[in-house]
């Protein structure tokens, strides 16, 4: 009997994909650069927990998957959160990750692209991440770099969206900032779900949730643009149509991808420019979105989270190079910890438009429900900043606090389903569709190409009109 030897095997899937137009990727070599001041942990090295010291950079054996946590390359300043192969956990936050759409990656691995997104839904700890995809010198396409740039010492300014924690274990001690709404499987059922992509928490993620806008493909020519907030998504009958009021008093006009846009030159409608971040969970207004809920109760709770112009998260995702057959990355760079001091709203633009471009809102059966908020010629604040937004809006609130809640410093003796970290964008993507990427959304969102700087009037300020 004739049979293929692997080689010839994966030459040919590559070669199918590549007839049916399923984009490939390949990663050869990831650079950790730790400019944090203490030690960080990385899950997916080979072997896992690989220590890197405050100052040094990491360039040795890696996988994704492969025995390894699946779909994430992920971080922490706890020896024990990835230690004998554990996955890190969300309750107590000990870990920052950025996910990819796809579970299995190994040097120079042949597979399916899969884009790039990192997820806040829980809270954040005071470890940002910056991601940039290289093919030799340049990005390997102009959506190939991203940050976050989310301070926890800010977490008290938030509203009622954050609360500050303090976790201690393994003799290290680390503040995080942990949402209000951090647990998808209940926020649905309570009053201040139903703001969960709005509140001063959700906001301020976005807000400082950055992706590159290259020169070209340049990694070091450019500037950032904030992540758009979340809108509502209009495309699906069962998702909100209304206006989102944002605790800041901005507000933002549903658009197909669900994130703030406006209209073309040609009058119709448009997807928002990718976000890089998941702000909070699709279900705290979409619970549809897990497992065991009816379309009854799903209708219920998008009625009741349009009638205080609440809204679900948006798609996110950056790496997603858009047109490209092969995505070839020859060293994914990955700096833990990147400076904040450097971003101002000279270098950082914010995503709007004025009111003649917004998309009019279509007379639907769910007008009739939708809360008081008017959009207004901006969606949102003109010029960056890295304060929060001042509250202007009252959200009602009446969740009884869990123990999390109460406690400001969380010790390491937690339960096991403490413990339990969450599984990544492709594990959960049946339970949380809100964590699929924007590369996974492609077919349905074609126009979710990178911006580029016309459509950010030069990477400052106000967009006068946003062409995806």
């Amino acid at each position: 009997m004739y049979s293929l030897s692997t080689n010839q095997l994966v030459l040919s899937s590559v070669l199918f994909a590549s007839a049916h137009g399923i984009a490939q990727m390949k990663i050869d070599q990831v650079t950790i650069i730790n400019n944090c001041d203490s030690d960080i942990y990385f899950a997916q090295s080979n072997p896992s927990n690989a220590k890197i010291a405050a100052g040094d950079k990491w360039s040795g054996d890696w996988k994704v998957g492969h025995g390894n946590v699946a779909g994430r390359l992920a971080f922490s300043y706890f020896p024990s959160a990835f230690a004998h192969g554990a996955v890190g956990s969300n309750t107590p936050l000990d870990n920052v990750w950025v996910e990819i759409a796809r579970g299995d990656i190994s040097p120079g691995e042949m597979g399916t692209a899969g884009g790039f997104n990192f997820a806040n839904q829980f809270g954040f700890v005071d470890l940002d991440l910056e991601v940039q995809a290289l093919n030799g010198s340049e990005l390997v396409c102009p959506d190939a770099k991203a940050r976050t740039a989310l301070d926890v010492a800010k977490c008290n300014d938030l509203g009622d969206g954050g609360h500050a924690q303090v976790l201690t274990k393994d003799g290290v001690s680390a503040k995080w900032c942990q949402s209000a709404n951090y647990d998808s499987n209940t926020c649905w059922k309570s009053d201040a779900g139903r703001h969960a992509c709005t509140n001063g928490y959700a906001t301020y993620v976005s807000d400082n949730s950055m992706l590159w806008m290259p020169a070209g493909k340049s990694a070091t020519n450019g500037k950032w643009l904030a992540q758009p907030r979340s809108t509502g998504n209009w495309a699906q009958d069962d998702k909100e149509d209304c206006p989102a009021q944002y605790a800041d008093g901005f507000v933002g006009a549903a658009s197909r991808n669900g994130r703030v846009t406006c209209k073309g030159p040609d009058g119709k409608d448009q997807n928002g420019i990718n976000a890089v971040n998941f702000e909070c969970w699709e279900s705290c207004c979409k619970p549809d979105a897990l497992g065991g809920v009816t379309a009854q109760q799903n209708a219920a709770r998008v009625a009741q989270c349009e009638e205080v112009n609440g809204v679900t998260s948006g798609n996110a995702g950056f790496m997603v190079c858009t047109g490209m057959d092969m995505v070839h990355i020859t060293n994914l760079q990955i700096t833990t910890c990147p400076s904040r001091s450097v971003l101002s709203s000279d270098n950082v633009a914010m995503t709007t438009c004025p009111a003649q471009n917004l998309r009019a809102l279509a007379a639907t059966e769910h007008q009739s429900q939708c809360g008081p908020a008017v959009v207004k010629p901006q969606q949102n604040p003109k010029s960056w900043s890295p304060n929060p937004p001042v509250a202007s809006v009252s959200f009602t609130s009446s969740v009884t606090s869990t123990a999390a809640d109460e406690t400001s410093s969380t010790t390491a003796a937690q339960t096991a389903a403490d413990e339990t970290s969450s599984t990544t964008a492709a594990q959960t993507a049946a339970e949380e569709t809100s964590s699929t990427t924007a590369a996974q959304t492609a077919a349905e969102e074609t126009s979710n190409s990178a911006p580029t700087e016309a459509q950010t009037n030069n990477g400052f300020g106000e967009t006068s009109s946003i062409q995806v």
